[in-house]
């Protein structure tokens, strides 16, 4: 069997990091979202840059490519958690994964894009954490009343107290290919 060739899809936890990546004889690509996370001036601005000079690219997944993964999200209670850049690198990977003609790897530090990562079976690499252990399925309840919220809400509806993320479900990560 013929090994896919490998795609890096790098989150901006990995730059942050100031570490060297040493996948740069790869194919690497971020997103316009994880790009307008850097001001210009400063260690990480140029840490950027130099890998863009490098051959980063930047590549936006499709709208639905970001849709489908969306609902995906839902069902691990993790839309609240994401930032919109966060699902910009979910989203590409999830595309390139939906291809099937690279394998995509997404390299990042946080622990929400590697929650959702393992539920949908896509690579992760990190630069300076373990990766995830456990991965969980979150619900959103008020701090006040302790009822399940559903709704897109801030403040519970019945008692007007703040609603917090809390976990629904634990279970052991699934090993990556």
């Amino acid at each position: 069997m013929v090994e896919k060739k490998q795609v890096f899809i790098i989150d901006s936890s990995a730059i942050f990091s100031g570490k060297p990546l040493s996948f740069i004889k790869d194919m690497f690509v971020t997103t316009s979202k994880i790009y307008d996370e850097f001001k210009p001036g400063g260690r990480d601005y140029r840490n950027f840059q130099l890998l863009i000079d490098k051959g980063l690219q930047i590549i936006d997944p499709s709208k639905s490519s970001i849709n489908s993964l969306l609902n995906k999200i839902r069902l691990f209670g993790e839309e609240k958690r994401l930032s919109d850049a966060d699902i910009s690198i979910l989203a590409l990977s999830y595309e390139y994964q939906k291809l099937g003609d690279l394998k995509p790897i997404i390299v990042t530090d946080d622990y929400s894009i590697q929650n959702v990562a393992n539920y949908l079976e896509m690579s992760i690499q990190t630069i300076n954490q373990n990766p995830i252990t456990k991965r969980f399925k979150w619900e959103r309840r008020c701090r006040g009343c302790r009822k399940k919220i559903i709704e897109d809400v801030d403040v519970c509806p019945i008692c007007g107290s703040s609603i917090k993320h809390v976990i629904k479900k634990s279970s052991p990560v699934k090993k990556q290919i």
